[in-house]
Order: structure tokens, then sequence, then C-alpha cells
């Protein structure tokens, strides 16, 4: 369900090289064209990987290593990474693992690849609920880094408890106050337009202007989900491990 950049392996090499500490590269993830999905899901990538990975660089903690876009020295993969089979977010416990050795891994936007995100809204919440999940999984896996490592502690709380404030609020603000709840919303327009301009330019795709409005919906689908794996996974320890094969669709071999 990926391509890669023609380059991805050049770039990759020449980190290993100037760095020869290096354990691991993180690669920067472009969503295929197919329709509003894959839209919203480019603009998610232009942000995300722009903004809040490459500051997540600069503090030397990358949360992620992505599994469409990652790339591991040998000796140091077999030596301290196993399938453990106990969360359905492998990259995602990879990194963390990796971040447990004090290993060095490295984040390039320049290692492009090109990935099949999901194109219906049941292999996109499959999707949300497999990535809320397996990251609430491996935050109590792992939970041991946030106490032993202060950047790491920042970073952790930033994400998830974030997640946890915005998501009951979006919930609640509607029963609270109808009037603020407008004005919440209005607001979170503005920025995100702001955002979808950036992400246009960033990704020379003028189409990405248009996905604020959808986005929206989807942002109520992700809060839902977010606090419903909080819940299974933390609260009531229901651990799921199951992996849904998502849907695929044709594309063609050039991005």
């Amino acid at each position: 369900d990926t391509i890669l950049d023609k380059d991805f392996v050049k770039y990759v090499e020449e980190d290993y090289q100037k760095f020869p500490e290096l354990t691991a590269v993180g690669g920067y993830v472009r969503s295929l064209r197919h329709n509003w999905l894959t839209a919203c899901r480019a603009f998610e990538y232009a942000v995300g990987q722009n903004l809040h990975k490459l500051a997540q660089h600069h503090m030397d903690f990358l949360f992620v290593i992505p599994g469409a876009a990652g790339a591991f020295k040998t000796k140091d993969f077999f030596k301290h990474i196993t399938f453990e089979h106990d969360t359905v977010t492998e990259d995602l416990d990879f990194t963390y693992r990796l971040h447990k050795q004090g290993l060095k891994v490295f984040y390039d936007r320049r290692a492009v690849v090109f990935t099949q995100d999901p194109s219906t809204l049941h292999s996109y919440v499959n999707q949300m609920r497999r990535w809320f999940g397996g990251g609430w999984q491996c935050l109590m896996k792992h939970w041991q880094l946030a106490t032993e490592r202060p950047k790491m502690a920042l970073e952790l709380s930033l994400m998830y408890m974030e997640g946890v404030v915005f998501s009951l609020l979006l919930f609640a603000l509607p029963i609270l106050s109808l009037k603020f709840f407008g004005a919440f919303i209005v607001s979170y327009l503005f920025v995100a337009f702001a955002f979808a301009v950036f992400a246009a330019w960033q990704e020379k795709r003028p189409e990405l202007l248009l996905v604020p409005i959808p986005y929206l919906f989807l942002v109520v689908i992700n809060s839902y989900i977010f606090l419903e794996q909080m819940v299974k996974e933390v609260i009531l320890r229901q651990k799921t491990l199951v992996w849904f094969q998502p849907e695929r669709y044709q594309f063609e071999t050039k991005p």
C-alpha cells in the first residue's frame, strides 16, 4: 500500500553515513490522492509532520517511526527489537523501545513515501481505533519513560492530556453553553483554515484549502474514538489485539 520516493533510500543512506551512531530513521509520509477522506489525511500529515514531528525531532524524542516510512540499522533491530504481539501498533512500540535503550532516532523529511490511506469511513474508523487503542496500550506498557526522562514526560503529557481535554470539551460544551460552543467551533475553523493554507502550500495541493469543513466531521469522530479507546484500554483493561484488514483501492504506480 506504499510507494517509496525514488530518493528515499539515498537520503536514508546519507543519514547513516553522517551519523554512524544512528539506529533508525523516520521518514515523511504523503497520502495518495483519492477522495475527501484521503485529502483530510494529507492535511493531517502536512501539519503533523512539519510542525509536531519536527518539534519532537528537536526535542530528541520522535514519538513514532512510521511503519510505512521507517528504516532501521539491522544489527540494532535484531539486538533490541522483537515482535512481542502485545499491542496493535508495532511501529510505536518499536520506537518506545529504542528510546528506552537510549538509541539515536532521526527524523528526515526528505525521505518521502506515498501511502494509501483509508478511503471509506468504515476503514477510517477501524484504523483510528487501532491507532488510538495501540497508543494507549504502548503508553501503559512504557509509562516508565515518562517518569525517567523530563523531555519525554513533557511531550507525552502534551499529547495525551491535550487529547483528553479537547475531546471532553467538544462533547461537554454543547450541553453547558450552545453560544460558547458556537464560538469554539468558529475559532477552531479559523485555525483549521490557517493550517489548510500551510498544508496546501507545503504539499503543493490547492484542494487542501477545502479540507477544514469536512475535517471538522472527522474531528468529532476522532475525539469519540480517542475517549472510547482510553476507557477500553486504560480503565476497563480490555486489551484489543485484533487487526482489521483495511479496504484497498487501485492506484497508479506513480503518485
